[in-house]
């Protein structure tokens, strides 16, 4: 059954908020995180060629991104 407008209000933003976050190139996402823990990186010349300044201290490029692949979202209200 359809949900009220709370409920689908909230789907629609949460998916919006998904697509954007999977294609925002800067993004550093659960995805990235996880491919970086299984040993998937940036090449160290690109690591060095993106470093910046942040706070005071200098930190290389890490692999950021999100992954462009189906987004669905279930939202449920209990009562």
């Amino acid at each position: 059954a359809a949900g009220t407008q709370n409920e689908v209000g909230s789907a629609i933003s949460l998916a919006n908020t998904a697509r954007a976050h999977a294609s925002d190139p800067t993004f550093e996402s659960p995805y990235t995180r996880e491919a970086t823990k299984a040993g998937f990186d940036l090449p160290w010349t690109q690591k060095l060629a993106g470093m910046r300044l942040n706070g005071g201290k200098l930190e290389l490029a890490k692999l950021t991104g999100g992954k462009q692949d189906d987004i669905t979202v279930v939202v449920c209200r209990v009562d």
